[in-house]
């Protein structure tokens, strides 16, 4: 009996968890380029993550640097991963 109700959860949490890989999304982020370690924490996270497909700087100047980032989910996703992982680090 246990070990059904664990199957049924483990494949309902399978299904709503999936990484829809077809699905691209492209987000502008601007970051204040005041901080570095700041700045490196954002990028380790960006390197790691993997709902992302890939970023790359757009531009920089003096005052912020601005990336553009490619995920494989949808926005609703995406914006939840972000928000969590900038409370944990405290960007």
């Amino acid at each position: 009996m246990i070990n059904k109700i664990k199957n049924i959860y483990e494949d309902n949490w399978k299904l709503n968890n999936q990484i829809n890989r077809s699905v691209k999304l492209a987000i502008n982020i601007s970051i204040i380029s005041d901080n570095y370690k700041k700045n490196m924490k954002f990028e380790n996270f960006l390197k790691s993550n993997e709902l992302i497909a890939e970023f790359f700087v757009k531009y920089f100047d003096n005052q912020k640097v601005n990336y553009k980032v490619i995920f494989n989910v949808d926005l609703e996703k995406a914006t939840r991963e972000i928000h969590e992982t900038i409370l944990k680090a405290r960007l």
